[in-house]
Formats: C-alpha cells, structure tokens, sequence
C-alpha cells in the first residue's frame, strides 16, 4: 500500500516535471487567457522600470546642473566680496570725493554740546 501511493506520488512528480520541461509551445486560447495576467504584470513591470530610469535619469542631470550652478555663484560672491573691499579702502574713497568735489578735513571735527 505505502509503496502504490509512494509510486503514484513519483509518478505525479515525474508528469509536473515533465510538463515544465516538455518543448510544447503550442498556443491555444487556454493558454493565452491562462498566462495573460502574469504578461500583463511583467509588462507593468518594465514600464516602471523604465519610468524610473528615466525619473533617476533626470534628477542626475539636474543635480549635476544646480551643482554647476553654485559653484558659478560662489565664483561671482567672491568676485563681488573682492571688489566692494577694494571700493571701500580709505585712498579709494578719498579719490572718489575728490572727483565730486569733496575734500578729507585737515582739523579734527568739533564737538557741539548742547546744556539744557
């Protein structure tokens, strides 16, 4: 008895086996509708595969571009930093008030006090 069910037990073995390996590729309606779903999903699969390929793809070159981009701001933020200390050096100040007319006092200034 055990070895009847053990042999139909290989014998159902063998058959799924079989039926996985067998070169068979016949295409039927059944066979359509029964693998349908799982083309469907790998199908959905891939589409999202390339969707984020796509997104990654994207955000590189965005990264890479805002990344161009601030060391071009730095670059002009020093440029801008260098130039306003030069502009507010005593002798540059003094030769641009010379220009308008105006001239660095010789005496100290005053003090005005007022008493109330």
């Amino acid at each position: 008895m055990k070895n009847e069910s053990r042999n139909k037990e290989s014998n159902v073995k063998e058959k799924g086996i079989n039926r996985l390996f067998d070169a068979n590729f016949s295409i039927t309606r059944k066979s359509i509708a029964k693998f349908l779903p799982f083309l469907l999903f790998v199908a959905f699969l891939l589409t999202l595969y390339i969707a984020n390929k796509y997104y990654a793809e994207r955000s590189y070159l965005e990264e890479t571009k805002l990344k161009q981009e601030i060391i071009d701001l730095r670059a002009e933020s020093l440029t801008t930093k260098a130039q306003l200390i030069n502009n507010t050096k005593q002798s540059d100040v003094e030769a641009k008030a010379k220009e308008i007319g105006l001239e660095q006092l010789k005496t100290p200034p005053k003090r005005i006090s007022s008493e109330k």
